[in-house]
Formats: structure tokens, C-alpha cells, sequence
């Protein structure tokens, strides 16, 4: 959902300069008492003319009033002036809070995908890649073992597993809609990680999830659990010799910051608080994009966007958002403003959002500074900004 900032009041005016409160007029005001109170009690008192009090009364009583007056004018413009300070102090810790709160970040501590060998990540990368679009790619099946595709998925996992050792206590969230099928996952990962002796040596679970990337808001609103959360998602054709699908598998390692440096995780990219917005509702989303952009940005730069699985015309609508509210994308020349992914991968499988999180990990060497937005329902879009701490990035050739 979008982010609930209120709007900060303006509870005090800036005092504006009246021309009635200039010396000539408080000297003139003065004159005028001494022309209204030195006849009355010279005409009252007068028979007390050789009184001491009374020529005090006569000379220092219009003084009194005056001044009088004049202290309790400062006292109160003093007053409202140090309101309006202290107000205006009170409103950058209150903006200060906001923004800590919309730039809230997990680490990202390791990620990786695999496509099938007729797509290259780096073609992707660069948008230079064979354009396949309406057609499905899959991955090589070898018939001879009993799962074909064993040796992938074998392969693929096991370079994640120096990781789980090194944080010695990880959760694996398997995206899966089919009870079934996140068993089958389940089981065919654990193996892996029995035989490579990871069990042994390291804290191990796993959980099933519909929405991988549904995950991050919570962590975000909650706070991560102890541990390195990995997302892991992979899209199969039920019969590869007529895929409806290109296939893919990928996954994306979390972390808390704390974890990551007790355990001397290597941090890729950190990744903020995701909003999210109706594409339908224009002025709901200009909301939500200006917020982005002043509390989740605030005057940081953006150097390419990925809509993740997002159709056409939805992404333009969102890239047409984003001009009005001055979100511009500052890329290099050599470099890509908006990446479209489903050009070089074909027919999109439906974890196309946690793929392209795994392709922006790959880019943020090039790019360091990414939009992430996918589709959370029907016309309902999540943006979340991908960047690098400490960034050293070399261009794409």
C-alpha cells in the first residue's frame, strides 16, 4: 500500500513586517498620549501643582503607558517568533523521522539465475541480446536420469551454499502455489544441501510462499528475523517439447545489516521500502510517486528502471507518472534508461518479478542505482529503489 506520511502543518505564519510597527509610529503614539493624558490631569489634579507626585503623574504616566505597551508588543512578537522556530526545528526532525522510516533497508547478500543456454544475461544487461519475444526457451533435459533435470538445478543450488554455511542459520522461502510441487522442491534442495554436508553445519528451513516478493514489505514493517532469507523460485514447462513458458530459476539472498556484518556477509545491494499504488487512480499514484520521491529518494539519483514483468502499456503509464512528479532517469549513454527483459527472454514465466530482482543484482555493478517496479495485483504496482553503498561501478562495454 502507499505510504502513510501525513502532510506536516504549518501551525505558525511567518510574522510579516507591519508598517505600523516602525519607530516614527511608536514616537507618534507616544505624542498622542502625552496630548490626551497631560490635559486630563493637569485639569484633575492641578490644585496639586506644587505636589512632586504630581508633576511625575503629569510627565511620567503617558511614559509608563507607553512603554507598557511597547514591552508587552516585544514580549508577544518574541514569543511568536521563538514558536514559529522552534516549530520550524520541530518539523525537519519530524520530515528527518519519515525519511529514516521510507529509506529503511535490507541487505541483499547474494543472488543468482539461471536461463536456459540460448539467453545471455549479459545480452539482457546490455539490450543487446537475441530478441525472443513470442517464443518459449527451456532448459536441456537429460532423459538417461530419472529427474532430467537434476544436474541443473544441482548445479545452480550449489553455489549458494558456501553462503548458508557462512551465515549458519538460513530460511529458504520456496515460491510455489502447488503444496505439491513446493514439496518436490523441498526435497529435491535438502538433498543437495544433505549431500554437500551443509546440515551439519548450519541451521536450515524451509517455507513456502505465493509471493516471494510479498515478503519484503513485511521485513520492512517488522524487521527481518535473525539469519539469511532466501527467496527461491524457479518456472518449469509441465512438457518442455511444447512450453507455454521460458523457463528460469533464481534466487535472492536478505539479511539485517547486523547479520550481515557479524558474519561477514558480502552486502551486493541494499534494497529500500517498497510503496505501491493503483495505476488507474492518477492522482493516488502522482501521491505516492512524489512521496517516493521526496522522502525515498530525496534528491538521490535513479539510473534505470526495470518493470518487472509489467505490460507495455502499463509501463509506459508509469514511466508517463514518473515525469510528472521530475522522477528522471540519469543513465550513461552507454547504459540502458528503461530495461525490458521479456525482449530477450520471451513468453514471461510468472516469477518474472523475482527474476528480474535477480538481473538487477547482476546490473548493479554497471548501474547502481535502479527502480525496481512489478505488478502486485491487477493494476496495482510496487516500486522499490536497488543501489549499492559504496558503489565502483565500471561501465557495460
Amino acid at each position: 500500500m502507499a505510504w502513510a506520511i501525513p502532510d506536516i502543518p504549518n501551525l505558525f505564519s511567518k510574522p510579516v513586517r507591519s508598517k505600523w510597527n516602525r519607530i516614527s509610529v511608536w514616537l507618534a503614539g507616544l505624542g498622542l498620549l502625552y496630548l490626551l493624558i497631560t490635559p486630563s490631569v493637569w485639569l484633575l489634579w492641578s490644585g496639586s501643582s506644587d505636589s512632586v507626585l504630581f508633576w511625575l503623574l503629569l510627565l511620567l504616566s503617558p511614559l509608563l503607558i507607553w512603554f507598557g505597551t511597547w514591552l508587552t508588543f516585544f514580549i508577544w512578537t518574541m514569543n511568536r517568533e521563538m514558536s514559529l522556530k522552534a516549530w520550524e526545528q520541530e518539523k525537519i526532525k519530524i520530515r528527518q523521522r519519515w525519511i529514516d522510516w521510507a529509506q529503511k533497508t535490507i541487505a541483499v547478500v547474494g543472488s543468482d539465475l539461471l536461463l536456459p543456454d540460448d539467453i545471455d544475461v549479459e545480452g539482457i544487461l546490455t539490450g543487446r541480446g537475441k530478441v525472443l519475444m513470442g517464443s518459449a526457451s527451456v532448459f536441456e533435459r537429460n532423459d538417461e536420469l530419472p529427474d532430467s533435470l537434476s544436474e541443473i538445478y544441482t548445479a545452480f543450488w550449489a553455489e549458494s551454499l558456501p553462503l548458508f554455511k557462512q551465515a549458519k542459520k538460513s530460511t529458504i522461502y520456496i515460491e510455489e502455489s502447488s503444496e505439491t510441487d513446493f514439496l518436490e522442491w523441498q526435497n529435491r534442495l535438502r538433498s543437495i544441501a544433505e549431500q554437500s554436508g551443509v546440515l551439519q553445519q548450519a541451521e536450515m528451513a524451509f517455507v513456502q510462499v505465493s509471493s516471494g516478493l510479498g515478503l519484503i514489505a513485511d521485513w520492512m514493517e517488522n524487521g527481518i528475523s535473525e539469519g539469511v532469507h532466501v527467496i527461491f523460485s524457479a518456472a518449469l514447462n509441465d512438457d518442455a517439447d511444447s512450453p507455454d513458458i521460458t523457463e528460469n530459476m533464481s534466487w535472492t539472498a536478505f539479511a539485517s545489516h547486523d547479520w550481515a556484518k557479524k558474519h561477514t556477509l558480502p552486502v551486493k545491494m541494499l534494497m529500500q521500502r517498497p510503496t505501491s499504488f493503483n495505476l488507474s487512480d492518477k492522482e493516488g499514484a502522482l501521491s505516492a510517486l512524489s512521496q517516493f520521491v521526496d522522502y525515498g529518494l530525496k534528491g538521490r539519483t535513479v539510473k534505470t528502471l526495470w518493470p518487472a514483468g509489467m505490460e507495455e502499456g502499463k509501463a509506459g503509464k508509469l514511466s508517463g507518472y514518473m515525469g510528472k512528479v521530475k522522477l528522471e532517469l540519469s543513465h550513461e549513454d552507454n547504459n540502458i534508461a528503461m530495461h525490458l527483459p521479456e525482449k530477450y527472454i520471451g513468453n514471461v514465466p510468472p516469477n518474472m518479478p523475482l527474476l528480474v530482482l535477480a538481473l538487477s543484482s547482476e546490473n548493479i555493478n554497471y548501474q547502481d542505482k535502479q527502480l525496481l517496479a512489478w505488478q502486485a495485483g491487477e493494476d496495482e504496482v510496487c516500486l522499490t529503489y536497488v543501489y549499492m553503498d559504496n558503489p565502483s561501478p565500471s561501465p557495460i562495454a
